[in-house]
């Protein structure tokens, strides 16, 4: 490995979103010389919008919380809504002494952008361009132009890849990765005129169809929606994303209700078999961090807080101070592959069905005399670890895999599982 044994003198960062931002904010902060290279793309809308509250003390810590709140719409809380009209709901007020007691629906490209001017504001030098990259074995080069405009006389110590989707260096590797269980599509866009389906502004709605499942998100002077669905299934509801979308809606009947006013305001963004871990995050002169290493599912809204903890944890490594480099970043790896897996195991609790289950069976032992202290412990870690605080907690997670095996025993979770 390149770095391995020196401080890392020359990096660039390929992607300005979050991973990017927060990572050439923190190496600039520790005095390392970054780059950040990013080309223009029409951003608006994006996925991502709504935060769960393990993301609030990390703004914090950056100092960008104020210019967060200013843009943002406050999160109080989540509600699934089932099938039946059931509601299954979360106060996060609840969460006191475990995490942050609320969160922030805010508007993407905007939370991107605060990011970003923090680490132009840190003097880190902004380059607008495409990056042809290509692979010599397990490095990867950067083209001659790209380092006349980075002002560099030779090739930079590190190549980041904090592209997201776009997975740049993977594609220059050739390198392959771990697709998901599930082959979806997600189908989204902003509209005005939503009815939310709950009384509490701000709270972030799930709706359960009868096949896939649907987000209401509150943003400032409008509403995020979007459905998740097999992708053979969108083939037969229209030829375009907006008929499809469209149908998908007007046939809940709870969805169709809550946008029986609505008026689209933006065009209609598609994402396609999202879920995908890489195969590697380091190699012999890059790193990926960040969507461009693996992104799980929208569902229970991972994206933002992995990517902000991911970049975090990656910068204390590459601080020149860092003293073993490669046995640091080879541990830098493996956690954040842990923290992809954990939030892969809620994520299909989610779509088995096991999650709501556990819900509905912790709010019937609540009731139960003597159960009070008990379920209170239950729902502090349950909440905990599904909302960001606790994914990591090795005592939360046994309690919930506990649960979900031995704990269930008033409901199948096949009625509730999402197809």
């Amino acid at each position: 490995m390149v770095t391995q044994g020196k401080h890392a003198q020359r990096v660039v960062i390929l992607g300005a979103g979050i991973a990017g931002s927060t990572l050439a904010l923190r190496l600039a902060q520790a005095g390392t010389d970054v780059r950040l290279i990013d080309w223009p793309l029409k951003l608006d809308p994006l996925v991502g919008e709504s935060l769960v509250p393990a993301v609030t003390p990390l703004l914090q810590q950056l100092g960008v919380e104020e210019e967060v709140r200013r843009d943002a719409q406050l999160k109080p809380g989540v509600t699934f809504i089932m099938r039946t009209g059931q509601k299954l709901e979360f106060d996060l007020a609840r969460l006191g002494g475990v995490t942050a007691t609320y969160a922030y629906n805010s508007p993407r490209p905007g939370l991107d952008h605060i990011i970003k001017a923090k680490a132009l504001q840190a003097g880190v030098p902004l380059i607008e361009r495409r990056v042809p990259l290509r692979a010599e074995g397990d490095c990867v080069v950067l083209d001659p132009a790209t380092l006349e405009a980075c002002g560099l006389e030779g090739q930079p110590d590190l190549v980041i890849d904090c592209t997201g989707r776009a997975q740049v260096v993977r594609r220059a590797l050739g390198m392959g990765g771990r697709p998901g269980k599930r082959r979806d599509s997600c189908l989204f866009a902003h509209y005005i005129n939503v009815d939310l389906g709950v009384d509490t502004p701000g709270v972030v709605v799930f709706t359960v169809l009868d096949a896939g499942w649907c987000w209401r998100i509150p943003l400032p002077g409008r509403m995020s929606i979007g459905v998740i669905a097999d992708s053979e299934r969108w083939k037969a509801l229209g030829g375009t994303s907006e008929e499809r979308l469209e149908r998908a809606l007007d046939q809940d009947p709870i969805m169709s209700q809550a946008t029986a006013r609505a008026e689209r305001i933006t065009d209609v963004k598609i994402y396609n078999n999202y879920q995908w871990i890489t195969d590697r995050f380091v190699g012999a002169n890059w790193l990926m961090v960040g969507d461009s290493a693996g992104f799980v599912d929208p569902t229970l809204s991972s994206g933002v807080l992995l990517a902000l903890e991911g970049a975090l944890s990656l910068a204390g490594v590459l601080a020149p101070e860092s003293k073993n480099r490669q046995g640091a970043l080879e541990r830098w790896e493996r956690e954040y592959r842990k923290r992809l897996m954990a939030w892969q195991e809620f994520v299909d609790y989610y779509y088995e069905g096991k999650l709501f289950a556990m819900i509905m069976q912790g709010q019937l032992m609540s009731k139960r005399r003597g159960m009070g202290l008990i379920t209170r412990h239950v729902e502090r870690h349950f909440a905990g670890a599904i909302l960001g605080a606790r994914t990591m907690s090795p005592y939360s997670r046994r309690l919930i895999r506990l649960l979900a095996q031995h704990g269930i025993k008033d409901f199948r979770p096949a009625d509730w599982a999402i197809g």
